[in-house]
């Protein structure tokens, strides 16, 4: 049974940061196909039509086969194609319309969708999110950032979609050891659509970060996943596509980087009062540093800017704050290290 866990990273600085993924100022498409094993047209016809759509428009959009039934059907798959209206199979899905693809209008659809998520390329995104992978063992940890470029409103919930290729598995018009692409496997929340990161009148330039950590499955190949951050928009429980980026899993020496290029300390981590932190930048960039307390809520915004190449300190105090463990987030462009602080 896979665990899913919402959180933030409870790690000290001394030991290797997890990297944070920039998040891509760039407007994708999400293309979804709601299939089955059992489906003979999703194995024929409907193989041949997703195929297409992935050759034409792989760099401009996210590729998804949700099973909504059969051998590779899982409970994101099915509330996927719920949440799309998708009845019967296959369906393929452009952002949230059905393209309502058959045999005999494939051909043309083919072109029309290559058409639009081309010109969906080149809208400036209201939001998008970006996601850093690495695997810790048995577990899969994703720090995902999700940031408006627009002013908006309404409600925005992002989740990190675990989607693998070759899989191998049966396909009715196929055979019985056909290798799949793009398969959903799981959400690093649990649940379909994630969680809300923003709600109401939102400015430009609001940011939210989460982390999640997901067991791994013993049928799963991790070296073989891609891990998509989506953002959606909620209205009335229907779940609307707004953007979205993808990676792989990182090489986890790759974040040892972090710590040789900013020094940085924390102290003391055990106060009444106030705690103190030292940063020492070899270059000038943007650095983000928060407080946040064990639900994931931001409490004190300490920095948010561009700083100098030397060192600079900050305090942060008590004040108001309840008695309790706080998590200090300390973030780049290429990373974010935490470190947990404890308020008597």
């Amino acid at each position: 049974m896979k665990n899913h866990f919402f959180t933030l990273l409870l790690i000290t600085l001394s030991i290797p940061a997890l990297q944070a993924q920039t998040v891509p100022e760039v407007q994708q498409t999400l293309i979804t196909k709601v299939t089955a094993t059992w489906c003979i047209n999703c194995g024929t016809w409907g193989w041949t039509f997703y195929e297409n759509l992935s050759e034409d428009n792989d760099d401009k959009a996210l590729l998804i086969k949700a099973h909504y039934s059969g051998d590779l059907m899982n409970t994101a798959g099915q509330e996927m194609g719920d949440n799309f209206n998708a009845f019967g199979q296959p369906r393929f899905i452009l952002n949230n319309t059905d393209l309502n693809a058959n045999s005999s209008n494939m051909n043309n659809l083919r072109s029309s969708a290559q058409a639009t998520v081309s010109e969906n390329h080149t809208q400036s995104p209201i939001a998008n999110a970006g996601v850093y992978a690495v695997q810790n063992g048995n577990q899969l940890n994703f720090t995902v950032r999700t940031e408006f470029f627009q002013a908006t409103s309404g409600n925005y919930y992002t989740d990190v979609y675990l989607v693998e290729d070759n899989v191998i598995a049966s396909q009715s018009g196929q055979g019985s050891n056909t290798s799949h692409q793009d398969i959903l496997r799981s959400t690093g929340s649990g649940s379909t659509f994630g969680n809300l990161v923003a709600s109401g009148n939102i400015n430009a330039g609001m940011d939210a970060t989460q982390t999640f950590t997901v067991d791994i499955n013993s049928d799963w190949n991790v070296d073989n996943m891609e891990f998509m951050a989506i953002v959606w928009s909620e209205d009335n429980g229907t779940y609307t596509f707004v953007n979205g980026s993808s990676t792989t899993l990182a090489n986890s020496t790759a974040v040892e980087d972090i710590a040789d290029d900013i020094q940085l300390s924390v102290y003391p981590t055990l106060t009444s009062t106030l705690t103190n932190i030292s940063l020492d930048l070899q270059k000038s960039e943007f650095m983000s540093i928060s407080l946040y307390n064990l639900q994931g809520q931001e409490v004190r915004k300490i920095q948010a800017g561009n700083l100098a190449t030397g060192q600079h300190n900050f305090v942060v105090e008590k004040e108001n704050l309840s008695s309790g463990t706080y998590i200090l987030s300390i973030q780049n462009d290429r990373g974010v290290a935490t470190e947990k602080i404890v308020f008597q």
